[in-house]
């Protein structure tokens, strides 16, 4: 679980632990990352990388096997990885750095990084933040969309389901009511676009929950049908 703690400083410190696989798609790794933070709590998150997002690491490198040494540099802060790799498959350790001026610049948007909410604290979000790659552009083509308060675990669920103010717009003008990040992120999981939308709205559905459309989609429930 996430574990709280003080507010990110100078003498913030998270390190950790990674795992690697080269996937079979070419340019691409999954890297799964441990973090230990210094009061002693554990998180784990994989993610899907291209060796592009990485300073320091070629597919050749990790095929060929020995150490490594890379960067993932973002801009809420970088992810330092020591290690090896052996037939496609790495391990080592990570060491964390958040990018503190990243906090106004995001506050400044309405994203609260520090925002004490019982959940993950300022550093956590920043290594999320970091791995997910999220950035101010993201906060403010999500802003454009004028979809309603947003939160920063709105930023995190955006980068990972592929949400943006084009895909935000395209639902809210389908004509269903009150769609908010948790449908969008159904939506993207069970493909549901905003043609999907619209014939359900046209079909009588729009006065049903949300969920009336995921089922559609689960069972295969057409216009035709």
């Amino acid at each position: 679980v996430w574990i709280t703690g003080t507010k990110v400083g100078a003498q913030s410190t998270l390190t950790g632990d990674w795992t690697a696989n080269v996937s079979k798609e070419k340019d691409k790794i999954n890297l799964n990352m441990e973090s230990r933070s210094d009061k002693g709590g554990r998180h784990q998150m994989g993610h899907d990388y291209d060796f592009s997002d990485f300073q320091g690491l070629s597919r050749e490198q990790a095929l060929n096997g020995g150490p490594v040494s890379f960067s993932l540099v973002r801009e809420a802060g970088r992810i330092d990885l020591e290690g090896s790799f052996q037939n496609g498959k790495g391990s080592g350790t990570f060491r964390f750095t958040p990018n503190a001026g990243f906090i106004s610049a995001m506050k400044s948007r309405g994203f609260d990084f520090e925002q004490d909410n019982g959940e993950r604290h300022a550093e956590d979000r920043l290594f999320v933040a970091t791995a997910l790659n999220i950035t101010t552009a993201l906060a403010d083509d999500l802003n454009s969309a004028d979809f309603g308060k947003l939160g920063v675990e709105d930023l995190f669920k955006a980068a990972i389901f592929k949400i943006d103010s084009k895909f935000m717009r395209e639902m809210k003008a389908s004509g269903f009511d009150n769609l908010g990040m948790e449908e969008l992120v159904k939506a993207r999981i069970f493909k549901i676009d905003a043609k999907f939308v619209t014939e359900a709205t046209q079909m009588g559905f729009d006065k049903e929950p949300f969920e009336s459309l995921v089922k559609m989609r689960i069972f295969k429930v057409t216009p035709e049908f």
